[in-house]
């Protein structure tokens, strides 16, 4: 007898919709899984985190039900059908014992989860209708639906605290008659009112069905099957599994009940923590990018407010030429500490041409028609070579020793001034622009 044909009755008989961790691993030394992977270009990681050899189904106190086994004694199903299409007669024979013994079959699917990056689908067409998923944007932040219950507030909990990096909405076709199917809860909206993850209760069968984006902590899931949606929706099963664990509620101890809660009190404010930093990440990196991409790939008007952006920051007082004496001067007029310099910012796509510290010296030599202010120095801050990945550019914009001898300006890179900007180092700026 092979360890799949043994049963422990202290264990939950849970569907899984892809086939075993040994299958998986005669497929590998056969090198199947690998061409399967490269056929439906899906990366290097072909095998599910739930078939990997080291997941701790029996420490969670479920007993793992492979594609071709039974489970007509399966209370639930997670990813059914997941696998290349199969699974279907599990789902049908999962659903017939359900409805045998007077309970509903609990399914948990992913959306987001297939090869596509576009859109994906969940198989419901069986019960008459169908499930897309659409992917959101990067940045996506959703916040609990109202008028959850606790089992479904703790799965939309969960979810936020494993944070995936992309939400995918959960969407109907237009012909799809979804309301005359199923009553639809949402448990994860975003601000404009878009379902990520969702609970789908079927009129016409005994099937609880859970829609929940990509999820990288696999075992926080499926103890919130074990631990919160069993004993919510199927507690009967948790009376045959005899695990003392594993109870009713009201046969809970104050003690255990104080700790649950407890728990979910943590897994709230961890949410809630998560949220507002994931806020003010986002906040730091929208402003960060509009300086960071100036500098590194911007020309014309968007490098030079970027570099002026940056020598504010670093105590500058910065007049914008263009706005005060257009097409008649340099980009930019700094003063700190009394001193005045005039500054000029240009992009090349290769190597700058040094015809641009002769347009700086032009402007130097007319000022004086311009303005009474004294000008101490003039400033070249060039983006070069804009094309290429900032770490392969050359280290300086200038190298014919013969040009670099004469100049009587400031020639200073944007990727320099980009390096001392990350790391806050403002003084650095200062005397990369003043000098020494």
């Amino acid at each position: 007898m092979t360890p799949s044909d043994t049963h422990d009755a202290r264990l939950i008989p849970v569907h899984i919709g892809f086939r075993g961790p040994a299958w998986m691993a005669e497929m590998e030394a056969m090198g199947r899984i690998a061409r399967m992977a490269a056929l439906a270009n899906s990366g290097p990681s072909p095998r599910p985190a739930l078939c990997e050899d080291a997941f701790p189904w029996a420490s969670l106190g479920i007993e793992p039900r492979w594609v071709d086994r039974d489970t007509s004694d399966c209370v639930a199903a997670i990813e059914p059908g997941a696998d290349y299409g199969a699974g279907g007669e599990q789902i049908w024979r999962l659903v017939a014992g359900a409805r045998g013994r007077g309970e509903q079959a609990l399914l948990l699917s992913t959306l987001g989860s297939g090869h596509s990056t576009i859109a994906d689908q969940v198989p419901v067409d069986d019960f008459g209708f169908t499930v897309l998923g659409r992917q959101l944007p990067e940045g996506v932040r959703p916040q609990l639906a109202d008028e959850l219950d606790e089992s479904q507030r703790d799965l939309g909990l969960r979810l936020l605290n494993d944070s995936p990096q992309r939400w995918w909405a959960i969407e109907f076709p237009a012909d799809s008659d979804v309301e005359a199917r199923a009553d639809f809860t949402p448990i994860l909206r975003t601000s404009v009112g878009e379902t990520v993850a969702a609970q789908l209760l079927l009129k016409d069968y005994p099937v609880r069905w859970f829609l929940i984006p990509p999820v990288s902590r696999w075992p926080m899931i499926v103890a919130w099957l074990v631990e919160r949606a069993l004993p919510a929706y199927v507690p009967g099963a948790l009376r045959r599994a005899r695990q003392a664990h594993l109870v009713d509620d009201d046969l809970l101890t104050s003690s255990e009940l104080e700790a649950r809660q407890a728990l979910q009190r943590f897994e709230e404010d961890a949410a809630e923590r998560r949220a507002t930093l994931e806020q003010a990440l986002q906040a730091a990196r929208e402003s960060g990018d509009a300086i960071r991409h100036g500098l590194l790939y911007g020309f014309g008007r968007k490098l030079v407010i970027a570099v002026k952006e940056i020598l504010e920051l670093a105590g500058f007082d910065v007049e914008d030429l263009d706005a005060t004496h257009p097409s008649e001067s340099a980009d930019l007029l700094v003063e700190i500490d009394g001193r005045h310099l005039l500054l000029e910012a240009k992009s090349a796509t290769g190597m700058p041409s040094e015809s641009l510290v002769d347009d700086l010296r032009r402007h130097l030599r007319t000022w004086p028609e311009l303005d009474t202010r004294p000008i101490e120095a003039g400033v070249l801050v060039v983006n070069y070579q804009r094309n290429l990945p900032p770490g392969e550019r050359a280290a300086a914009p200038y190298a014919r020793p013969e040009f670099v001898g004469s100049l009587d300006v400031g020639v200073i890179s944007s990727l320099t001034i980009f390096r001392l900007w990350r790391n806050e180092q403002w003084q650095g700026i200062i005397r990369a622009i003043v000098g020494d």
